[in-house]
């Protein structure tokens, strides 16, 4: 099998991360970065050397991290396994969200239940190629799309928790909700850039854009708590015998 002399990017367009497809190469290969660019060295679940736009020769004096835990070989021209990423550190993932489900919060004070539905946007840049990777390789497909509808996926997902928590702990009276739209923007973000961290990319821009109430019938999950156990308040599927909903600490039937 012939091995190749020279790597590079080769996709420009549709991948916000992109792997060179062999992963076979020698001690005397070049390597050439493209501006913008940042080429992440992956073996076994993890990622070792990063190396930013330039030409390299990729031997164990470019890449000593992952020589440390794989050595390399010494001769000239001998080859050596490793996976080699591209991620473009130019590109930022500009995008509007809003929740797709109402989310149903309940008056401290009052018990009562009112839904909202709530929009935005934000903007997020890689900041640490290596731990972005390490995140991405977990895709069965790389493009910026698909990371993006992940991302977005997640963040909706802890938006609902975020916000029941900042009700409860702020004692917030739902009719004066409106009024502590800072507030509950800074905390949004605040768990959003926790929760992204991990993945290696920084929000460079927040912002909510509006909320507002919504009427919606959740007499609809009345029925439901006689076939599962699920949250009247929130529709939520709980585990059989909860007393409490997880989701908005609404009591269940096994109160």
């Amino acid at each position: 099998m012939a091995i190749t002399d020279i790597v590079k990017c080769e996709d420009e367009k549709e991948f916000l991360i992109w792997k060179y497809p062999e992963e076979i190469f020698k001690t005397t290969t070049k390597l050439i970065v493209g501006a913008g660019k940042e080429a992440v060295f992956y073996k076994k679940g993890n990622s070792y050397d990063v190396l930013p736009e330039g030409e390299y020769v990729l031997n164990s004096l470019t890449l000593p991290l992952l020589d440390k835990v794989s050595p390399l070989p010494v001769e000239s021209g001998e080859v050596f396994s490793v996976e080699i990423w591209f991620d473009d550190k130019n590109y930022k993932i500009e995008s509007m969200w809003e929740n797709k489900r109402p989310i149903t919060l309940t008056d401290t004070e009052t018990g009562e239940h009112t839904s909202y539905e709530f929009k935005g946007e934000f903007v997020l840049k890689i900041t640490n190629s290596s731990k972005f990777v390490k995140y991405a390789t977990t895709f069965d497909e790389y493009e910026k799309e698909s990371i993006e509808k992940h991302i977005k996926t997640k963040f909706m997902d802890r938006l609902k928790d975020v916000l029941v928590f900042y009700v409860k702990k702020n004692e917030v009276d739902l009719k004066e909700l409106t009024t502590h739209k800072v507030e509950i923007s800074k905390a949004i973000k605040s768990s959003l850039e926790s929760m992204i961290f991990e993945y290696g990319i920084k929000i460079m821009d927040f912002k909510l854009n509006t909320f507002s109430m919504i009427n919606v019938d959740i007499s609809r999950y009345e029925e439901l708590p006689k076939m599962k156990n699920v949250c009247k308040n929130c529709g939520t599927i709980l585990p059989e015998g909860a007393a409490f909903c997880y989701k908005c600490g609404e009591k269940t039937n096994n109160w």
